[in-house]
């Protein structure tokens, strides 16, 4: 049982580095490019789309915002948005400096 509650776990925070590396306000990814990203990251890893939508309730649910916009076709697509520092916070810290 532990061994299955630390792939779960493992799962979540490779779902949730995946989101803060890979979207932001401009890049955003459907529930299949997730998919495939997960994929990629965990070798053997195998998930369907009820799983990593849990997931992504279960993150959300944890203060980690996950956004969700509906794009072409009507295809919804997932995003993580919120950073430490917004843009413009970032060019104020490097002129003060």
């Amino acid at each position: 049982m532990q061994k299955l509650e630390r792939s779960n776990s493992y799962r979540l925070l490779k779902l949730r580095e995946m989101l803060f590396r890979r979207t932001d306000e401009s890049n955003e990814l459907a529930m299949n490019e997730i998919k495939d990203a997960m994929e990629a990251y965990i070798i053997n890893g195998k998930y369907d789309n009820r799983t990593l939508r849990k997931d992504l309730e279960t993150l959300d649910g944890m203060d980690f915002e996950i956004v969700r916009n509906i794009g072409k076709h009507g295809k919804l697509l997932y995003s993580y948005q919120s950073r430490l520092f917004e843009t413009y916070q970032l060019r104020l810290i490097i002129d003060a400096v």
